[in-house]
């Protein structure tokens, strides 16, 4: 059931940008991921939404919802800015399930000041129990001043429950450093604070976004999406990252502690747009994550159309024989898995036959694997949306030199919008087998090297007649050993297709 009377919605149908499996507005602006959970039979998936505009002002949570993670059905507007307290929009934070309720927690928001120049941000909550229809708590705000020093940023609270507590993380900062609070509570009502768990010593931002703290193979996860790191060499790229400090929790101090070697920030993801990603458990205990597939400087290409915006597929997390999370599709999107094609079973790049061409679609899931001679270097290209005469096209350029294993992510060519080049180092000895798998939607790529080992995400914008896949073997003597091509279909049920 489709429940926004948007007058854009007719027209984002019929835009060729408009994704076919990734979750994206009816209509109007989406940005951060929200209260990801699990309640009654389904994964909810609530968002940072305008349904008036296709940029980002005032701040309501859209609101998914699926059994499986692959039907999505759209539902009312779960919270809007109509409280004094509020009225500037209802920000990023999170839901957690108390007894037979579902609770949103969230950012309340206020401009000071003709020119939005300050604002004032208190915590909220509002409780349902069908899942639908939210009502706000009657002494909002829960958490209305810091008993600490603290700026006017504050916000983004994650809530989860442990040792019969209820645990809150905030992003903060001071003094143009960015760091994390912790609160407490018994009832969800009344709020202590309890330590700042962890800050910029000034390399790591001004402000800390959208913090979550979990544990993940025995270890604890401070996953944040900080605002202000410089870029260095081909790391921090993006206007704002998103990562995380991998290390263990002090009981004692209620504080993340730094690990022996030093507080490293790790990006989770090494493309263009992938941003505010928020977690949440499955119902056999995988921690599945869902970010924000966009960037503030892209420009507007599908506002034509009455809309913007698009999340990450589903995610699930694991901590790497190298100490670091990666990422792998959910599995419950093999279900979403068309017939599949096999375009080749054997490509040798020491023979004459050195490239493949094979006209894909635009809505696909792509696993490649490549055997590759450690002894020698080697260079391949892969081609995705591409036109048939090469003009148009997202690159992807496997680069090895000895043990040193390099993936590029080159969308010069891609079309329309933003454009540039990202890079990332596979980070583990190199022993000859790459597997890389693509899952590309109309507007977008996501790329998982190595089960996960590395994530590439990006917007790009081709012509709808690209739809071509080409491998290039350029150098050295190595094998694909296979290429598959599934087609994916919409996520949508009916009613509400987009």
């Amino acid at each position: 059931m489709s429940v926004h009377d948007v007058s854009h919605k007719g027209s984002a149908v019929q835009d060729p940008f408009r994704p076919v499996y990734h979750l994206s507005p009816p209509a109007g602006w989406m940005n951060d991921p929200n209260g990801l959970v699990y309640f009654q039979g389904y994964y909810h998936v609530f968002f940072q939404y305008d349904p008036y505009k296709t940029s980002c002002d005032l701040m309501h949570w859209g609101h998914f919802r699926s059994k499986d993670l692959i039907s999505w059905e759209v539902l009312p507007i779960a919270l809007n800015p109509d409280k004094a307290y509020d009225q500037d929009g209802v920000f990023s934070g999170s839901a957690i399930v108390s007894g037979d309720e579902l609770v949103l927690i969230y950012t309340g928001n206020r401009w000071l000041g003709e020119n939005r120049e300050r604002i004032r941000q208190v915590q909220c909550a509002a409780s349902s129990r069908n899942g639908v229809l939210f009502t706000k708590f009657e002494d909002n705000p829960i958490i209305e001043q810091l008993p600490i020093p603290a700026s006017m940023h504050v916000r983004d609270p994650k809530v989860w429950n442990e040792s019969d507590k209820w645990w809150m993380v905030l992003g903060n900062e001071i003094d143009g450093r960015g760091r994390v609070l912790l609160f407490s509570s018994i009832d969800l009502h009344e709020w202590d604070f309890v330590s700042i768990i962890a800050e910029s010593d000034g390399l790591y931002g001004y402000m800390w976004e959208c913090p979550d703290l979990f544990e993940l193979d025995g270890k604890r996860v401070l996953l944040f999406s900080p605002q202000g790191i410089f870029a260095a060499g081909d790391r921090y790229q993006n206007l704002y990252q998103t990562g995380c400090f991998v290390g263990n929790w002090n009981e004692r101090e209620q504080k993340f502690v730094i690990p022996d070697d030093g507080l490293v920030f790790e990006e989770l993801d090494f493309g263009f747009d992938f941003y505010a990603a928020q977690t949440t458990l499955a119902q056999d205990g995988r921690r599945l994550m869902w970010a924000w597939m966009d960037m503030w400087e892209n420009p507007g290409l599908t506002s034509q159309y009455g809309w913007a915006g698009a999340l990450t597929i589903p995610r699930e997390l694991s901590l790497g024989s190298d100490g670091r999370v990666w990422m792998a599709p959910a599995r419950e999107l093999l279900g979403a898995r068309g017939v599949e094609t096999i375009v080749v079973e054997l490509l040798d790049s020491s023979l004459a036959h050195r490239e493949i061409s094979y006209e894909a679609g635009t809505a696909y899931e792509m696993s490649m694997s490549f055997g590759l001679d450690p002894s020698e270097n080697h260079r391949w290209s892969v081609w995705l949306r591409a036109s048939e005469d090469g003009s148009q096209r997202t690159e992807f350029r496997i680069i090895q030199m000895g043990d040193q294993l390099n993936v590029e992510f080159d969308r010069t060519l891609s079309g329309e919008g933003a454009l540039g080049l990202r890079k990332a180092t596979v980070p583990v000895t190199f022993n000859g087998l790459l597997t890389l798998r693509f899952f590309v939607d109309r507007s977008s790529v996501e790329l998982f090297v190595n089960d996960g080992q590395i994530g590439m995400t990006g917007r790009i914008f081709p012509n709808i007649t690209s739809d071509r896949v080409r491998v290039f073997a350029e150098e050295g003597h190595g094998m694909m050993h296979s290429m598959v091509i599934y087609p994916l279909r919409s996520i949508w049920m009916a009613g509400d297709e987009q």
